[in-house]
């Protein structure tokens, strides 16, 4: 079976680890499973049975810091403020579970292991027979067709609804919101800590929304490029920000950082549009455009695999 994979971030890994066993070309003209930099744990070790890496398993202390006070436990009001703050729309959020857990952290994954990257992009994809148009990054004039007998998706819902022939939809219903990363490094700090605190109160481009002490450097998550409040961020962990060098702080911009669910009906048509017409299986938070956990796309994985076999 062909099996072809669009994207080739953590979401891509993991597709090519699926059907390890069937004949894989993984596109990307660019993309790499690295250039997610927020914050990202994981609740089980069931990603090693997918991708070649090694995990650390940590106990992390989770809070709420909200007017100057420290809350161990979260309640209606600062989850629909956090909520607000970060979506724009209600739900449940991640600090409703605070306290002491057990995570694991991606420590290294086996590039030698892993399938060769192709770095071309997608122009289109067509049905009858299925198949994709692609051409090198850059290129517009050169391009080809390949045939394919399955294809996972792991791009954004809007860009593959772009490129997918005989499937129209309203573009202007996905949005999201682009978030900042910065990475402030304490290089005199030995320590072995993980801790994390949600900030629910200030707008959304004022303040950050959360911020992770990992070890030896604190990861800053927010929706404005704005600097602003590191000083702040880095004293409601306890720390000097007398002790930061400066020249070591690093910002990292991901345009569709927070994804803005649309109506779900709609959603699941969309998906079942693209597997019926084209054989294109969307697998990821930001191809099924809901905001999900690794944990929870490892389970969608088997999903679509039994669904290919039914089908079939």
């Amino acid at each position: 079976m062909k099996v072809v994979i669009i994207g080739a971030g953590l979401s891509g890994l993991i597709a090519a680890g699926a059907f390890g066993e069937e004949d894989i070309s993984l596109y990307d003209p660019s993309k790499r499973f690295d250039s997610h930099k927020a914050v990202m744990r994981l609740r089980n070790t069931n990603i090693t049975n997918y991708i070649p890496c090694a995990l650390k398993e940590i106990n992390v202390t989770k809070g709420i810091f909200y007017q100057g006070s420290y809350h161990h436990q979260s309640n209606i009001f600062l989850n629909n403020l956090y909520s607000m703050k970060t979506y724009g729309s209600l739900g449940e959020r991640s600090l409703s579970e605070l306290g002491n857990i057990k995570r694991y952290l991606i420590q290294k994954i086996r590039r030698d292991l892993i399938p060769e990257v192709i770095k071309k992009r997608i122009l289109a994809i067509r049905s009858n027979p299925n198949r994709i148009v692609i051409s090198y990054p850059g290129v517009k004039k050169e391009s080809h067709e390949e045939e394919y007998d399955v294809c996972i998706s792991t791009i954004p819902m809007p860009t593959l609804l772009n490129m997918s022939e005989g499937i129209e939809y309203d573009k202007t219903i996905f949005k999201s919101t682009r978030i900042y990363v910065t990475i402030i490094h304490l290089d005199h700090l030995n320590s072995t800590v993980h801790q994390t605190l949600y900030y629910p109160e200030g707008s959304r481009t004022s303040y950050p929304y959360r911020a992770t002490l990992q070890e030896n450097k604190i990861i800053i998550e927010s929706m404005s490029d704005s600097r602003n409040s590191d000083k702040d961020v880095v004293q409601s962990f306890g720390l000097n920000y007398n002790d930061v060098d400066e020249n070591k702080i690093i910002t990292y911009k991901q345009d569709m950082g927070k994804i803005i669910p649309i109506e779900n009906s709609t959603r699941k048509k969309i998906m079942r549009d693209l597997s019926m017409k084209l054989n294109v299986y969307s697998f990821g938070r930001f191809a099924i455009w809901k905001p999900i956990r690794v944990d929870q796309a490892l389970e969608d994985i088997e999903r679509i695999k039994m669904l290919i076999d039914v089908n079939s």
